[in-house]
This record gives C-alpha cells, sequence and structure tokens, in this order.
C-alpha cells in the first residue's frame, strides 16, 4: 500500500490516527536486513515526521531514539542499527548471572545490550563492536549510563584481538551464529577456566544437540579443560521453526571453587551429572571457510510458508472492502476501541497491521465500532474448587500435543489478606515511578512497568504478599502434579521475579509468554473503573493457530497435562474456544503455566483512574 498518492494533508491526518492510537511519537517501516552485509543493518525507514539530513546520525538526527531495559538507557538510529524488545529476558538473566569482581568480554557489543547490563555488577567489561554505527551508540549509552570508568569500547574485528586470558565471562550475542568467535572466547578465559554464554539460531528440535555440540566444540579448544553445561535458554522465536536460543557453558578445570564445577571431567562434556556423547553438528553450523550459511533457515521458511498456502484459502482469501460510511469521522470519548487495535493484541503484534489492512479495518480517519472480542468464552466457565473447602479454583483449558487433545489447569483465587495489603501495595506504585520514572517496556503498551525486584522490599506488608502467592502457588504446583501424575517440581522461592503493572485509559499489554519460568501470576490490586464489559480483560490463547508449532514446550512440561475424557460435555464449549478472558476484580490472584500466551486488552475508563496489578513469576530451582 503506497501512501504517494495522498495529499499532504491526508498523509499527516493518518499519521496523527496512528500515533495517537498507538501513543507513538514516531512512525517507521519495518526493513529487511541485507543478506550480502557483515554489519546487519535493518534498513528500516523513518515515515513520520520527515527524515531530513538521512546522512546525519547520533544525537539530534530524526530517527535517534533512546528506549529503557531494565534499568539501563540506550540510544540508537533506528534505521541504521538493530535493536529487539524481545531480548529483554535474556539482558536480565544475563546481568543476573555476573558477579562483582568479574571481568565481562562481549565479542559483539552491538549498542551495549549485554555490556550495559554487566557494566552495573562487574569490575570491568570489554565490549568490542565493528559496525561504525553501533559503536557511536556504544560510546553514547556507556557515557549515558555512567559506566565510562567499567566499560571499555574497542571498535574493530574481535577476533583479532588478544585478551590474555584475563576473563571471567564471555558474551557471544551475535545472531544468526556466533561460531566464528568461539575460539577467542575460549582463548579469553582464565588459566582455570570461566563462563561462556553463546547465542545462536537453531533449527526447532536441534536444541539440545546444538547445545551438546557447542560445548564440545569450545572444549577443543583448550587441553585440560571439561565442560559443563549449566543452562539452555529459549530466548525467542527467530523464525519459522527457527529459535533463537542461548546456552551457558563452564569451561575449565575441575577444582575450582566454584559450583559449576560440580561434575566437571577433563575432555569431557557433562550436563546433569551425565556425560554426553559426540553428536551430529546441527544445521546451523558454519560452512566451508567459516561462510554463515543460512539456506537451511530459507528452506524452513519456505516449507512453513507453501504448509500455509496449501488448500488453507479459507484463512488468507480476499475480503470486501469495508464500509466505514456510517462510522462518524469524529468518535465522542469513551467509544470502543478500534477492531484493529484489539485484533492487533490478539493476534501478538508489536506493530501496526499491513496498510492495506489498516485501510480495509478503519479507512482514513474513521474508527470501526467494536462490540466485543472475537471468540470470547461464555461466562459459564466451569470453575471447580481443589476440594470442597477450598479457596483457590481450577479450570481445564485445552492444548493440542502431536494431534491429541489434552488439557492443562489454569487457578484462581482471592488472598486471604488482600483488603488488608491492597492500600500499602498500592503505594508501591508511586514508590516505583519515583525510583525509575520511565520503567520498562516489555509487554505493555503504554502504562508503566517496573523493574522486576518488588520482593526485595523488607517492609511487613511485602513480606506477607510473597507468604500468601507462595502458599498458594505450592498448593497448585501439588495440585497439578497429582492431577498430571508427574514429578513435583521444585521451585525457587528465594528469588521470584515480581513487578507492579499500571494500565490508564487506552494502555494494554501485547501478546506474551514467560517462558524460562514455570508458573506466572498476576495479582490485582486495583481492579479501576473500566466502561466497558471487556475493558482490560486478561486473555488467555491456549491454542495455537493450525500452522504454530509447539515446539515452546519442554518434554517435562508437556508431562504436566492432564488426559481429556472425549465424553465431558461441560467443556464442549471450552474445546471450541479459542481466547479465554477473565474480568479483573480487586485481590483476584490468576495463576498459570509460563509457556502459556497471554495479553491484556485496552483499558478503557474515560482518563478516570488506573489500574493496578502485580506480576509474579516463579522459576525451577537449579
Amino acid at each position: 500500500f503506497d501512501l504517494a498518492f495522498l495529499s499532504d494533508s491526508a498523509k499527516a491526518e493518518f499519521f496523527s490516527d496512528v500515533m495517537d492510537f498507538t501513543g507513538c511519537g514516531r512512525v517507521g517501516k519495518k526493513g529487511f536486513v541485507d543478506k550480502a552485509s557483515d554489519k546487519r543493518r535493518p534498513n528500516c525507514v523513518l515515515l513520520h515526521p520527515e527524515h531530513v539530513d538521512k546522512d546525519k546520525t547520533g544525537e539530534g538526527s530524526e530517527a535517534w531514539v533512546t528506549v529503557k531495559d531494565n534499568g539501563v538507557t540506550q540510544s540508537f538510529d533506528f534505521t541504521r542499527v538493530m535493536f529487539s524488545r524481545g531480548n529483554i529476558s535474556e539482558k536480565i538473566r544475563f546481568k543476573k548471572n555476573c558477579r562483582p569482581g568479574e571481568t565481562v568480554l562481549d565479542l559483539y557489543a552491538g549498542i551495549g545490550y549485554y555490556a550495559l547490563q554487566a557494566g552495573k555488577v562487574v569490575k570491568r567489561v570489554v565490549a568490542c563492536e565493528w559496525n561504525a554505527d553501533a559503536f557511536l551508540a556504544l560510546e553514547h549509552n556507556v557515557l549515558a549510563n555512567g559506566l565510562q570508568d567499567v566499560v571499555e569500547c574497542r571498535l574493530g574485528d574481535s577476533r583479532l584481538v588478544d585478551f590474555k586470558r584475563e576473563v571471567d565471562r564471555v558474551s557471544l550475542g551475535l545472531l544468526p551464529s556466533a561460531e566464528g568467535g568461539y575460539q577467542v572466547a575460549v582463548d579469553a578465559l582464565r588459566d582455570d577456566g570461566g563462563w561462556l554464554h553463546i547465542h545462536g539460531n537453531v533449527k526447532v528440535g536441534e536444541k539440545e544437540d546444538w547445545a551438546n555440540w557447542v560445548a564440545r566444540v569450545c572444549m577443543s579448544y583448550r587441553a585440560g579443560f571439561g565442560a559443563v553445561i549449566r543452562h539452555l535458554e529459549r530466548v525467542k522465536s527467530f523464525a519459522p521453526k527457527v529459535d533463537h536460543l542461548v546456552v551457558d557453558i563452564f569451561l575449565g578445570k575441575a577444582g575450582r571453587v566454584e559450583d559449576a564445577t560440580d561434575g566437571l571431567i577433563v575432555g569431557e562434556v557433562v550436563r546433569d551429572g551425565v556425560v554426553i556423547e559426540e553428536c551430529q553438528p546441527p544445521s546451523c553450523k558454519l560452512g566451508e571457510g567459516g561462510d554463515i550459511d543460512q539456506e537451511w533457515m530459507r528452506k524452513l521458511e519456505g516449507d512453513v510458508m507453501s504448509d500455509m498456502f496449501a488448500g488453507e484459502g479459507d484463512d488468507f482469501e480476499d475480503v470486501e472492502e469495508v464500509d466505514n460510511s456510517h462510522v462518524e469521522e469524529n468518535d465522542e470519548e469513551g467509544d470502543d476501541p478500534p477492531a484493529y487495535l484489539v485484533g492487533a493484541v490478539l493476534a501478538g503484534l508489536y506493530e501496526l497491521p499491513p496498510l492495506w489492512l489498516l485501510k480495509k479495518q478503519i479507512g482514513f480517519g474513521r474508527r470501526v465500532k467494536y462490540e466485543f472480542p472475537p471468540h470470547r468464552l461464555n461466562p459459564s466457565i466451569p470453575w471447580t474448587p481443589l476440594t470442597p473447602a477450598s479457596p483457590i479454583s481450577s479450570v481445564r483449558l485445552p492444548r493440542r500435543l502431536n494431534s491429541t487433545l489434552k488439557n492443562f489447569h489454569v487457578y484462581r483465587t482471592t488472598l486471604k489478606s488482600g483488603k488488608i495489603l491492597n492500600p500499602n501495595l498500592e503505594s508501591l506504585l508511586e514508590t516505583c515511578v519515583g525510583d525509575d520514572p520511565d520503567g520498562m517496556d516489555v509487554s505493555n503498551a503504554g502504562g508503566y512497568h517496573s523493574k522486576p525486584h518488588l520482593f526485595e522490599i523488607s517492609e511487613q506488608f511485602m513480606v506477607t504478599f510473597k507468604e500468601e502467592v507462595e502458599e498458594v502457588i505450592r498448593t497448585i504446583e501439588t495440585h497439578t502434579s497429582t492431577a498430571s501424575n508427574s514429578p513435583p517440581i521444585e521451585l525457587d522461592f528465594s528469588e521470584p521475579e515480581a513487578w507492579i503493572n499500571s494500565s490508564t485509559h487506552n494502555n494494554w499489554n501485547r501478546l506474551h509468554t514467560h517462558e524460562g519460568s514455570i508458573w506466572s501470576a498476576v495479582y490485582y490490586v486495583n481492579s479501576g473503573k473500566p466502561i466497558k464489559p471487556y475493558s482490560g480483560r486478561l486473555v488467555l490463547k491456549p491454542l495455537p493457530h493450525k500452522n504454530e508449532d509447539d515446539y515452546s514446550l519442554t518434554a517435562a512440561e508437556e508431562k504436566r497435562f492432564v488426559e481429556r475424557e472425549e465424553s465431558e460435555a461441560e467443556f464442549e464449549e471450552v474445546d471450541r474456544a479459542e481466547y479465554f478472558d477473565f474480568q479483573a476484580e480487586d485481590g483476584l490472584l490468576v495463576v498459570f503455566p509460563s509457556w502459556l500466551h497471554h495479553a491484556v486488552l485496552p483499558f478503557w475508563d474515560n482518563g478516570a483512574g488506573h489500574r493496578i496489578s502485580i506480576a509474579v513469576n516463579f522459576n525451577q530451582k537449579s
């Protein structure tokens, strides 16, 4: 869809509507990385406001943007440098892994994704980058975050630098493959070893083999070392049937005074106490001469697109032009949110739909009436108490695994001290905003999202809140384990992540998961005063689209499902529903598996107040 035929005034009105709906200050066009480029320039375009001087970059450029992630400010030129919101959970995890006193090497620093996070914790960071545009942003960001005495920036090819075996930890965050830096990273580790955090794009189904192969390749570069695979993390889906993974490997000598050496055997790769045998190289292995060959990814993408369009005409057929002539140009305040907005939330979109779809759905400057969310479940959802006297109820929702429909549990309850705790919990919002006004931008579209460290607060009301939530989680874990006849998972209650969310008029949360955690919970401190029945509702999406994969579920997670009885009539409507939505209530706690996709519909209250909730993730004990 080409905007060139629009007049300047119509174009300005169009962009004004887009920015009004999204709360953004600029509009850009997504680009594609030049496959022949070794600098991975994104080729994005600034559409509005006008990009006057395209040769200018840095502060003062129209394309220079600033974001804040986990307490770190990052600025960059989005037309020249890549940036991914989907990496935020990995940035948080990497920072938690770093230790005071360490020297950290970031072989592929970019604008400072991981170097800046490490700089908040460790003694020294060496950040290497060969893209001049990214390096300009890196140096700017080091100064902006006050880390100039900790982070040393080096421009050039990191493979040509001798790091003198003085490094405790190395980040290799290059996609699609960091294989070209494996030997440099290993050579940089101290004489007794250290940590490697290695990223890669990996074919779905090959993640275990990839991690084992990476560990063995790295171990081969240092005689007298053994390798222990400590963790394998799925950061996000990179492309159809391709995952962005990170593996944490301790590489070193036996006897080092550190937990990581438990089970270490020189010359072997060990994982969970078991020696891993040699395996076949994964599909993503570099080609001859170290060339990055992405043909395996392109083939996967082609296979997926062929599957989508073969015999699936109903999903992609052309639709008639929408007649918006009956819709007022200027809706009164309080009208329903535009259809494309709710649709985008439920589809998990991080950006606006294609312009041709926008044209069909909202016309030019017109808004479409929207009565209720699609596929909404009948309110008679069959909640069942865990026991006759239990305050906790559960519902069994469907998920198709390997062509078989199975069930899993979602839980809800009210905290027994909720009414007493809520005034103090609500006061946390003012405290968090005062300490960190910008907050974090993770899944939230507008509103406020604090850092995930609420449980570090030692005041009694937070201690009581944490204890009551933990009590619920322990009961739920036992119930799920018993119902699915699977071993219970030992949870880490020492450091759960918890953050406060606040939504005001027209704020929402994109479709997302909390993969890497076991249980996720949301507690409603103040449900606000919504003016629409669907306003701000929590939406769960248990059934993937027929063209989506189930690869986000691990083998251990699949064991926690319940066999479904085909004759259960009360679940017939549940099985047909694509989405399940719940209305917020003061004091309500909703708990669900962390792999489950969920979103929050736009909160509409005519600006009368705000909704406050606390989200919590519980992880498996390592």
